[in-house]
């Protein structure tokens, strides 16, 4: 059975930090998915939710300034000429490389209460922004950005669904971003999509920092549909980590084939 390959798999790990919630064939799947995680670059999507919901009058027009560039993933910091971009490429950039200069600059455009503010709107209780990515002072000082299973899967429904948040189009075309999300190498890792195929797609969001390794999204292929949100921590190595969230695809892809 599909739900128990996939506790027999969680049940090998080395750790017992994982999270799910995961929806298929008409049925959902939960296990400790409220339990809050480090966030790490999951909720970069309901950052861009919000900061979407706030500007969809000029999404397109509305310019902001590259601010302090910070490391880790994203191209930003590496870009010498770039001192402005739309508020949608920033987004973009936020979500299909996980820029984290990119991020700063929403999360800057809004401001953390805001954020948090939107993200209690949105019905995301498990979910606080702390401080900016990469903000050494507050990493030292103790701030952690946050976030559970449960808050990713509900982050996901309102990309993939129509609702009265964004406007339909704007919905439309945020979820065709996520599809072009390119670290696709855990979950999605066992599935050949076809591109050319607009009827198969994950569209999908990684989060990775030392030891943690999470992932939420849909998967649409063979007219099956999949809603997953998979969070861990306190993996041996990260790349154990990953192994697991590649295990855990090839059991989607065997439901789904």
């Amino acid at each position: 059975m599909f739900i128990d390959e996939i506790n027999a798999l969680i049940g090998q790990q080395p750790t017992k930090d994982i999270s799910y919630k995961i929806q298929f064939d008409n049925k959902v799947y939960v296990h400790n998915e409220h339990q809050v995680y480090p966030s790490a670059s999951t909720i970069k999507v309901p950052i861009s939710i919000i900061n979407l919901q706030q500007h969809f009058h000029n999404y397109e027009d509305i310019s902001l300034t590259v601010g302090e560039k910070v490391g880790g993933c994203g191209v930003l910091h590496t870009l010498q000429s770039v001192k402005r971009l739309t508020l949608w490429d920033t987004i973009v950039l936020s979500i299909i490389i996980s820029d984290n200069t990119a991020s700063n600059m929403l999360i800057d455009n809004i401001g953390i209460e805001r954020i948090n503010e939107g993200f209690m709107a949105l019905g995301l209780h498990d979910t606080t922004l702390a401080r900016n990515y990469y903000d050494t002072t507050g990493i030292n000082e103790g701030k952690r950005n946050s976030t559970s299973a449960a808050d990713m899967f509900t982050s996901m429904q309102y990309v993939i669904q129509e609702n009265d948040v964004l406007p339909e189009d704007i919905r439309k075309d945020f979820f065709e971003v996520m599809k072009k999300q390119q670290i696709n190498d855990r979950i999605g890792g066992f599935f050949n999509i076809d591109e050319d195929h607009k009827d198969e797609f994950i569209a999908s969001k990684t989060g990775s920092v030392t030891a943690l390794e999470h992932e939420f999204g849909m998967i649409q292929q063979n007219g099956k549909q999949l809603i997953f949100s998979v969070f861990s921590d306190n993996w041996p190595s990260n790349q154990e980590g990953k192994h697991f969230l590649n295990e855990l695809g090839q059991i989607f892809k065997k439901y789904m084939n």
